[in-house]
This record gives C-alpha cells, sequence and structure tokens, in this order.
C-alpha cells in the first residue's frame, strides 16, 4: 500500500478551508487521513472522479457524491498512481487522446462513406428512380423549377421581353426556331410537349428542365454559323429531356448538398464544443484559488453549452 502526505490538500467541502492530509492507496478504495490519522473518507477507484484544475494538479472528487469534497494532488508519483488504479481519472490524458483517435477513425470512415454515397451511390440510385417519376409530376415540377429558373435567369426583371420573339422584327426568327424544335420533337417521340423558349442571356448556352422546357440562350444563336450548328445543339437538349438526365442530375445535386450540409454542421459542433471546453477550464483556474468545489458550475456550463 502506497502512503504519501506531501502535496496532497483536502477540502471537505462544507468550508473553504484547507486540510493538509495523508493518503493511503490501498487495493480498492483511496484512504484520507488527517495529520493525526483520522480517517476522513474512503473513496473507492471506481467511484473517483477529475475536476477540471490547472496544470500540474490532479483534482479529485466521488461522481455521484452529495457532499463536495475534493483532493487536490499535486505530487506527480502519486498522480500516477491513482491514474493507474482508477478507470473514470485519465490524468495522464492517454484515455483522452485513444477517445481522440477513435474520433478521428470514425469521423474519417463517416467522411469516405459519404463521399462515397454522394459520387457512386447517388447517382445510381437517381439512374434506378429516374424512370418511376410520374409524368404528371414531372409537369408540374417542371412547373415550379422554370419560374424559378426565369427569376433567376431574368436579373433585369425584363417580364415578357425576356423572352426572344415577341416582337414583329423578331417573329420570323421566331417562327424558323419552332419549326426545327418541332422536327427534332418528332423524330424523338416525346412522351410530353416541348417547351422551348429563346431568352435573351448573352452566353452561347442552353439548358433543359424538368418537364420538357428547353432554354436556349440569345448568344447561342448569334454565335451559330449554320441551322445545322443550332439543330446539334438544341438535339443534345431533347435528347436530356428523352432521357430525363435533368432528373438526375437533380438528385446528385441534392446529394452533393446533403454531403456539404453534414460537413459543415460537424464543424460547427467541433468548434463550439472546443469552445465549450475553453470555457470550463477558464471557470476552473478562476474559482480554484478560493477554495471551494465548483463542479456544480462546471457542470451546469457544460449543460448550458450541450442545450445551445
Amino acid at each position: 500500500m502506497m502512503t504519501t502526505s506531501g502535496g496532497v490538500t483536502f477540502f471537505d467541502g462544507a468550508t473553504s478551508a484547507r486540510h493538509a492530509v495523508t493518503v493511503d492507496l490501498a487495493p480498492d478504495v483511496l484512504r484520507i487521513r488527517a495529520a493525526d490519522g483520522t480517517l476522513l473518507g474512503e473513496w473507492p477507484y471506481d467511484k473517483l472522479e477529475a475536476v477540471p484544475a490547472p496544470e500540474g494538479v490532479l483534482r479529485l472528487g466521488q461522481a455521484g457524491s452529495p457532499v463536495l469534497a475534493r483532493l487536490e494532488i499535486r505530487d506527480r508519483e502519486l498522480a500516477d498512481a491513482i491514474d493507474s488504479r482508477s478507470l473514470p481519472v485519465d490524468h495522464s490524458g492517454r484515455g483522452e487522446r485513444r477517445m481522440r483517435a477513435k474520433v478521428i477513425v470514425w469521423s474519417l470512415i463517416a467522411t469516405a462513406s459519404l463521399v462515397g454515397v454522394a459520387v457512386w451511390g447517388v447517382p445510381r440510385i437517381a439512374t434506378r428512380l429516374t424512370p418511376l417519376i410520374p409524368y404528371a409530376l414531372e409537369l408540374r415540377l417542371g412547373e415550379l423549377i422554370e419560374a424559378q429558373a426565369r427569376a433567376s435567369l431574368d436579373t433585369r426583371h425584363a417580364g415578357a421581353a425576356f423572352e426572344c420573339g415577341n416582337t414583329a422584327k423578331e417573329k420570323p426568327g421566331r417562327a424558323a426556331f419552332d419549326k426545327l424544335v418541332n422536327q427534332l420533337e418528332t423524330a424523338a417521340g416525346l412522351p410530353i410537349p416541348l417547351h422551348p423558349l429563346v431568352v435573351r442571356q448573352p452566353e452561347a448556352n442552353a439548358v433543359t428542365l424538368p418537364g420538357g422546357y428547353i432554354y436556349v440562350f440569345q448568344g447561342l444563336i448569334d454565335k451559330a454559323e449554320t441551322p445545322d450548328e443550332l439543330a446539334g445543339v438544341i438535339a443534345h437538349e431533347v435528347g436530356h429531356a428523352a432521357h430525363r438526365l435533368q432528373h438526375r442530375s437533380g438528385a446528385v445535386a441534392v446529394g452533393g448538398m446533403a454531403f456539404a450540409a453534414v460537413r459543415y454542421i460537424a464543424r460547427r459542433f467541433r468548434r463550439r464544443r472546443r469552445r465549450g471546453l475553453r470555457r470550463q477550464d477558464h471557470i476552473a483556474d478562476q474559482l480554484q484559488p478560493r477554495g471551494r468545489d465548483r463542479r456544480g458550475c462546471i457542470r451546469r456550463d457544460a449543460d448550458d453549452q450541450n442545450r445551445r
């Protein structure tokens, strides 16, 4: 049995008085004796609780005890001996390091799983589910998305003027465009009608939305040197509508956003947890010189952090 008297201070939880005591390390309990040998307490090793303390100090209490007594140990050899006997006490930090390593490993596994789902799982699921979407639902979805796309692209709030082909000067060009799209639509044999629109955007681009909506940007028509070039681009977009590729792309985008959201929430949680631990350590350092046990305050602060 190990007995140590130097560097050990006991607070009985009733007063702020410091008591120099002797500590005996029995096989199952830690015995605290006064200077005259009076037994002040026997604390089982499995009931010990490490309380936040300044660097170089092991501060102990009894978990679940109504009496907020505590023991402060500055003797490193004694602190290491208690650490080796009590599982809840982790003065050396080995348990915390093991826990951090486990958290890192599981975080990496979870991240790899999310990446796998986003890269391989979501596209495969989208490919299987896309043919099952009813066309009536696709038409309704197309109306909603088209309204959002129009609001996003029409930054000048041009309204009806956002579409090309409504003026007398543009109507012949619009008629030629409709004729070209009708030929492609007939050849494709689509189950839903197409809604081709030429919109006032300077980029040479075209996009397909659910519900048969095809946006052809004015910049694409301006830069097309022959009708065949324009027909090739529109045919490509008609192929998207025929195979409903926009639904798959949307599902992949949702999967990517979900992955990003999980990462954001995890980072926020880790930052908030670190701030909470630093705050607890600061409170313990500020209250330690007063000679009273402040575990209740530390616990309440931790509860406040977890509720936020």
